[in-house]
């Protein structure tokens, strides 16, 4: 039964945000043909046929849709960022980060470097020849272990601050991989590997949740917003960033208001075609040092393709103290070591642990991340 259904994997009430007139309807912009559709039913798009392999992922993905569909439906109505660490926040922040893990674009991406690590692991021991026989089951399972990691990778990011931009036209669009992930603050410095991981220092986490407003998840010891609310109003000349965003991430399809101008969509995804990547990933073996450990080890490294606009998102600025933050010799710039520690002291099985236990964690993280100076003494 559960074979015949489609599976959505960007939410309908997401898609609304760019609805005009009737809320079952939106506008369609198709990039490989470069045409825009009007008034197409928003329950059939973004959509495949049992498309998470099992329906259980359906119904794991729509308990999460009924807690943070009310936060985002308030945050549009009224342009006001929750109260930090509320239930309401800590929902946008899932909002953002279960978005970022179920679009097609996702699954591709993941598909690729399982791919690319299987003919590695050959061309360096070729005697693991079975692995091409499982090749297959360790894909689909990459795939639902993203799904089944989506409270505890939300500890990663329960650090995140979050602020929108607004701006008085419909300027903004959507697409089919909505969540983009930059990092102004490393991509300067790392060249030869991603620099946009959960836990990575400097990280941002950008959606557009209506044709007016855009949500901003940002690092907090890298970043300050503009505004002291963490609301901004911006215009046409800064809405173009996040609209090239979009444009250099999207998969094929866009979606917008009535109210939207093709141009502006036509014009982001144009400027857009020189940033988009030849390959969605890399993949190579690097002595890497984790941690603490004082000798590097043979890994696999994965870096996936990310957009490097060399810009700092309208709506962000620098904090003084940011660019003299030092960079570790490990793989990966940790951005926040007492919430990594934390993470990595849990007893249970990644995916495994109940729900409220992880609440409780992140709630416990927000009280000790008030104490600012603790942790940029760690760094």
């Amino acid at each position: 039964m559960g074979h015949n259904r489609k599976h959505h994997y960007i939410p309908q009430f997401y898609l609304r945000g760019f609805s005009s007139g009737s809320r079952k309807i939106i506008d369609v912009y198709h990039m490989p043909t470069n045409k825009r559709i009007t008034d197409v039913a928003i329950k059939n798009q973004a959509q495949r046929q049992n498309f998470y392999g099992n329906i259980k992922y359906e119904k794991f993905l729509a308990s999460i849709e009924s807690k943070i569909a009310p936060p985002l439906i308030h945050l549009r109505e009224n342009a006001v960022v929750p109260k930090y660490s509320s239930d309401d926040y800590i929902s946008l922040q899932m909002l953002l980060l279960s978005t970022l893990s179920r679009t097609e674009k996702a699954r591709n991406e993941r598909d690729s470097a399982m791919t690319k690590s299987v003919k590695l692991i050959l061309e360096e021991i070729p005697e693991h020849q079975d692995l091409l026989e499982h090749q297959n089951l360790m894909t689909e399972n990459s795939s639902h272990f993203a799904l089944e990691s989506l409270f505890e990778f939300l500890l990663y990011i329960s650090d995140l601050k979050l602020g929108i931009v607004r701006c008085s036209e419909h300027a903004f669009f959507g697409t089919d991989s909505p969540v983009n992930l930059v990092n102004p603050f490393l991509e300067s410095r790392i060249k030869n590997r991603s620099v946009t991981g959960l836990v990575e220092r400097g990280l941002v986490m950008i959606m557009p949740v209506s044709s007016q407003i855009t949500l901003i998840a940002y690092d907090p010891w890298v970043y300050k917003f503009r505004s002291k609310n963490n609301v901004l109003d911006i215009g046409s000349q800064e809405v173009e960033y996040y609209n090239l965003l979009q444009g250099v991430c999207m998969e094929r399809v866009a979606y917008c208001s009535a109210f939207t101008r093709t141009s502006l969509i036509r014009n982001a995804i144009t400027k857009a075609k020189r940033f988009r990547p030849g390959s969605r990933s890399r993949v190579r073996f690097e002595k890497l040092y984790m941690d603490n450990d004082p000798e590097p080890k043979d890994m696999i490294a994965m870096s996936r393709w990310e957009p490097r606009l060399g810009i700092i998102p309208p709506g962000l600025k620098f904090l003084r103290f940011a660019k003299n933050i030092p960079l570790s010799d490990t793989a990966v710039q940790i951005r926040n070591p007492i919430l990594y520690d934390m993470i990595r002291r849990r007893e249970h099985p990644t995916g495994k642990a109940d729900v409220q236990e992880m609440i409780a964690d992140i709630r416990e993280h927000l009280g000790q991340e008030k104490d600012k100076k603790k942790v940029r003494e760690s760094f």
